[in-house]
């Protein structure tokens, strides 16, 4: 090879990353200058008083020949006016820094990147070895970085990546959804395909031809060096990627359904993805190796590149052979969805607009999208629950279709054996049966499109009474009182449904529809109940029921054999005021593989039932610890009996449940 091409070839890298990096700026703003300009800085130095210090003392802190430019010093300067920075000449002269390469990896600076994307960093080490000291130190102050980042308001993540073992593929933590067992080349080939340099030394890969096999990744190297016309103390070898082995697909497509119950759209275009690489093989090419093969080949039109793009469109591509148009559809939407940051204002091209509404116009032409399309499209975060939930469900049938499609094909493969350990299956497993599973009295998960919080701001409960039918409670967004009063249509805000106003309040709080702000109205009707019942029931099942995702339920509950976590029993919420004795329970409970359930029982059966989820608690458990169970009765003239009644069944039936007052002094 010759010298012309490896600088060539250096040169092309160096100037798509500058294309990167500028692209990142004009999309995020202020935020990705804090993130590119300002963190190198924070990550280089240790200096008592700026974020991220660390009372570790050490002349190894930096990164490898870090020097900051005119605009980052003005960047620095700007958000620490009040504190000395030292010499920009005197920064980068550190000999064995901690970090060889600071490198982000993601949407950032692609038509992917919003206002709103995170910062996913590998802090790579390891070339100059690190005293474990020396590593928790340097963890210490990426977590301190990181705090500093929040409350600037950009969301971080800072993973330390040692070279050796990211040339083998184990990456241990390095993505924030964590692929476990079943990350490897699909992980490498994707951050070599949205791969920045903030700082420190250039990946060898970029500097080395498209589609090459580890032998001849390891004879370009040697070739490379030993015509000595690159330096290679400013490369950092992380190793070849090479085609995502098919063994990965099972694991990684699974990882995908865990991202998916908070960000369905996300997962659509990965499990796009690697339905792609099955359809077209283990010969096929992977995206990276296309990425580099045309940067390399096109050094003056870096401008061009987009992994981001990229990906949506080998994705339609490969999907064009299997003619569904409902698969175009979830993956057109959910690249949109991805991208969108603000409205794209019409069809037509016009080059003085910028990169992303350049971009996303061009591919709504291509999609052949209709001007109403694209505005229904621009309107989605004015859309209803109801249309979300709609979209939100035509998403997770194309997962579960690709899912199908994809289990299919690899067991059909000779000799395949999918890369995911037992635990990872089993808690995976575990969390998709509680997000699609359907039981009696199971509160069920709503599907979303955006991971984003759906608190309303209000909320109202009426019954809708059915000459012949139970009554059925409806829950509205918004104060419909006056509308109901005056007789007017109200059914474009019903959220649900259902004949049981208690699930429909834990269907609220499970799915973060309801907040502690969440103004909550009640139409009068024929029933026993008042605004004040749903009032205090909706904050006691508040207090008691906590949220915690699916994605981030405990992996030691999830291996383990169910057990309650919580409870809550309801005591005559739906009967007339003057019965003293029980006459409905409604028996509430959450178990530790995140599932709520909600049983209206009579008194026989309720107590029954109530006995039955005492007794599937853990030995810590306690029913005086009113953040994990309660007793809700209703005001009235019977309030006291009526839990009289309750809390001594329990408290003769399980009493040992009752921990032990604490002693304190």
């Amino acid at each position: 090879m010759s010298r012309s091409l490896f600088l060539r070839s250096l040169k092309a890298w160096e100037a798509y990353n500058r294309t990167r990096i500028e692209r990142a700026i004009d999309i995020g703003g202020e935020r990705a200058v804090i993130a590119l300009r300002v963190v190198p800085f924070l990550i280089h130095n240790n200096i008592n008083g700026f974020p991220g210090y660390v009372s570790f003392d050490s002349s190894r802190w930096g990164i490898y020949k870090y020097h900051p430019g005119k605009g980052d010093e003005v960047a620095i300067q700007a958000h620490f006016p009040n504190v000395e920075i030292p010499d920009a000449d005197s920064i980068g002269r550190i000999d064995n820094p901690f970090v060889d390469s600071l490198l982000l990896m993601g949407s950032i600076g692609t038509v992917g990147h919003t206002k709103k994307s995170d910062y996913d960093y590998w802090v790579v080490i390891g070339s100059n070895g690190m005293t474990q000291e020396e590593h928790d130190a340097l963890l210490k102050k990426t977590e301190a970085i990181q705090q500093w980042l929040d409350k600037q308001g950009v969301e971080a993540h800072f993973f330390l990546n040692d070279i050796n073992k990211t040339q083998e593929n184990n990456f241990g933590e390095a993505d924030k959804e964590s692929a476990g067992s079943s990350q490897g080349k699909a992980l490498k080939e994707e951050f070599y395909r949205t791969v920045i340099k903030a700082a420190g030394k250039d990946p060898t890969w970029w500097l080395l031809p498209a589609g090459l096999s580890d032998e001849e990744y390891r004879m370009r190297i040697e070739d490379m060096l030993d015509e000595g016309y690159v330096d290679e103390n400013n490369l950092v070898d992380l190793g070849n990627c090479g085609p995502v082995p098919l063994d990965e697909l099972f694991g990684a497509l699974l990882w995908q359904f865990n991202k998916a119950m908070d960000s369905p759209y996300k997962s659509v275009l990965k499990m796009a993805l690697l339905e792609s690489y099955l359809m077209a093989g283990e010969r096929g090419e992977p995206l990276c190796d296309m990425l580099k093969r045309s940067i390399h080949n096109n050094p003056d039109k870096t401008g061009e590149a987009d992994p981001y793009l990229l990906m949506v469109e080998f994705s339609r591509q490969q999907y064009t052979k299997l003619r569904r148009r409902s698969d175009f559809d979830s993956i057109e939407k959910s690249f949109f969805f991805k991208c969108f940051d603000e409205p794209v204002r019409g069809l037509q091209d016009d080059e003085s607009f910028h990169y992303k509404e350049r971009t996303l116009r061009a591919c709504v032409r291509r999609w052949k999208w209709s001007v109403e399309l694209l505005r229904e499209m621009n309107n989605h975060p004015k859309w209803d629950l109801q249309k979300l939930n709609k979209q939100a469900t035509a998403l997770h049938s194309f997962m579960i279709d690709a899912y199908k499609r994809l289990t299919d094909r690899i067991a059909q493969l000779p000799d395949s054996k999918p890369l995911i350990t037992e635990t990872d299956l089993t808690v995976l497993g575990r969390k998709l049966f509680t997000l699609y599973s359907k039981k009696a009295g199971k509160i069920e998960y709503m599907k979303r499109i955006m991971d984003e919080s759906k608190h309303i701001e209000a909320v109202s409960f009426a019954i809708n009474p059915e000459k012949g039918k139970a009554p059925s409670w409806v829950v509205y967004r918004d104060n419909i009182t006056s509308q109901i009063a005056k007789k007017q249509f109200v059914g474009d805000l019903a959220i649900n449904s259902g004949p049981d106003p208690v699930a429909l309040m834990l269907w609220l709080v499970q799915n973060e529809i309801y907040a502690k702000n969440t103004f909550l109205y009640f139409v009068p009707n024929k029933t026993p109940l008042s605004l004040k019942d749903f009032q205090k029931l909706m904050a006691q099942i508040f207090t008691v029921f906590s949220v915690v995702p699916l994605k981030d339920l405990n992996q030691k509950d999830l291996v383990a054999k169910v057990h309650v976590k919580k409870a809550m029993v309801v005591v005559n919420f739906l009967e007339e005021r003057w019965k003293d004795d029980v006459e409905t329970l409604h028996v509430i409970y959450q178990n530790s593989w995140g599932e709520l359930y909600c049983h209206k029982l009579g008194s026989v059966d309720g107590f029954s039932k109530l006995a039955e989820v005492l007794t599937n608690t853990n030995p810590d458990f306690s029913i005086t610890d009113t953040n994990i169970f309660g007793v809700f009765v209703p005001e009235g003239a019977n309030h006291g009996k009526l839990t009289q009644k309750v809390t001594t069944f329990i408290s003769q039936k399980f009493s040992p449940l009752v921990a032990p007052p604490v002693k304190t002094g």
